[in-house]
């Protein structure tokens, strides 16, 4: 808590708004700046913009989810706070048993995904997959007992969707179809993005600032103070 970090990393294309708890912004002249954190994002390209965001690591920091008007898939950032998920609300996406959110996939045939929504059990949270850089939903329920229908999707190898201790967990299969590809789970206003690199077998990029340990790559960032 209250240790400083600073990062800069990539979005795929043109994104104008920032949603973190209760700051809903629209990005003006790139600032996307809110009361926690510094951000500013540069449009370098019709697929890439750079986004620099520093602050102070706190316990209200929890999620930062870039959105665009151009139905680009979303993209968050995770702040684990002293290494710890402690957003426990239910029906919340548990972003730590998904990692890594990036994936170093070079020579593998495919990858497997993983996405976890705390729930009570009482209602089976409303949940959706969407994949590619323009957020196509390929998985759309809210049952208990759903039964996925992929046969549209050859890239989508194998899809599973159940209960697991007081969690919905999706897991999904997946090969190359770019030489990067995203996968998005939402439900509600939570965005969960992996990003696949299947030109790169090296792992994650990690290195240490002002005490920080930022684990970050392309597309998606995790944040995590000592």
């Amino acid at each position: 808590v209250n240790e400083p970090f600073s990062t800069t990393t990539t979005l795929p294309g043109y994104y104008d708004r920032l949603v973190s708890g209760i700051h809903n912004i629209s990005i003006s002249n790139g600032n996307c700046s809110t009361n926690f954190f510094t951000c500013y994002i540069v449009n370098n390209s019709e697929i890439m913009s750079t986004v620099t965001i520093s602050g102070y690591m706190s316990y209200g920091l929890k999620w930062i989810t870039f959105f665009s008007s151009q139905n680009l898939i979303p993209i968050s950032v995770i702040f684990l706070t002293d290494e710890i998920w402690n957003d426990l609300a239910t029906g919340s996406i548990q972003p730590q048993y998904s990692l890594p959110l990036v994936i170093q996939a070079k020579g593998k045939d495919s990858v497997t995904l993983t996405c976890s929504i705390l729930t009570t059990g009482i209602a089976a949270p409303h949940r959706k997959l969407s994949m590619g850089r323009s957020n196509i939903v390929f998985y759309d329920q809210d049952g208990w007992s759903p039964v996925p229908d992929i046969s549209n999707y050859p890239q989508i190898i194998k899809l599973e969707d159940k209960m697991i201790l007081f969690h919905r967990v999706l897991n999904w299969t997946v090969k190359q179809t770019q030489a990067i590809d995203f996968y998005a789970c939402n439900t509600k206003d939570y965005w969960l993005t992996h990003t696949i690199d299947w030109t790169n077998s090296a792992a994650a990029e990690k290195r240490h600032t002002s005490g920080l340990l930022l684990a970050f790559t392309l597309l998606f960032m995790v944040v995590m103070a000592k």
